[in-house]
């Protein structure tokens, strides 16, 4: 706090002081405390009273860091944080610990999803509604129907389904693996699409949708 007010020494040699000089354009004093930017800076004996503040509701590393960024710093915050999660007792037992899926056939549906069940899904959670101008989408009751609900009408090219380069990516994708795969009924085939789509790393993330949804990849013939 005394450099802030009267100046910081010539030298940076100090181990000690050299992350604080790499941050002095930032730091600064508000009633007598000492801020980075918005965050307080804790002094060492306040810290263990802070990270148990923050560690209170046991939301596990990553948050808890989140939540300390948002607030405070000191130098080596994140590593401490980690260490005060890792040993903490009640984290340790009660962390949640993804399970290997057992082997079990899954039910039949009773019955298939209607139209009409479709329908009042869809228009429960419209946000946006993408078409190709086709003469259903383009009526006056659509057109009254979107703005009532506050749902973003987004138009693409009439018979130009590449303008919609994603959708027509996907689609593109699941008829040629369908083509692909000559055994089985149409169910079975399209299920043995989507499973191996689901695991398989996808280009851009490098991780498998199943993992990018549900933190874990489902079990298959390759396990």
């Amino acid at each position: 706090m005394n450099y802030v007010l009267q100046g910081w020494p010539a030298s940076n040699a100090d181990d000690e002081r050299r992350p604080y000089i790499s941050r002095l354009l930032q730091l600064s004093l508000h009633d007598g405390c000492l801020l980075w930017g918005n965050r307080v800076v804790i002094p060492t004996s306040g810290q263990e009273t802070i990270m148990q503040k923050l560690h209170a509701g046991h939301p596990g590393v990553t948050r808890v860091k989140m939540l300390a960024r948002s607030y405070v710093w000191w130098l080596k915050m994140d590593l401490e944080l980690e260490n005060k999660v890792n040993i903490c007792h009640e984290y340790l037992v009660n962390r949640h610990a993804t399970d290997e899926a057992p082997w079990h056939p899954w039910e039949w549906p009773e019955k298939n999803h209607g139209l009409e069940y479709i329908s009042i899904t869809l228009v429960r959670y419209m946000v946006k509604c993408f078409c190709d101008n086709g003469t259903p989408f383009i009526s006056k009751e659509f057109e009254s129907f979107l703005k009532k609900n506050g749902i973003r009408h987004i138009r693409i090219s009439p018979y130009q389904s590449s303008s919609n380069g994603l959708a027509d990516r996907a689609v593109q994708m699941f008829k040629e693996g369908l083509k692909k795969m000559m055994e089985g009924i149409i169910e079975t085939r399209i299920a043995r699409f989507v499973f191996a789509y689901r695991i398989t790393p996808h280009a851009t993330t490098g991780l498998p949708p199943s993992v990018m949804l549900m933190g874990r990849r489902p079990r298959s013939l390759l396990d």
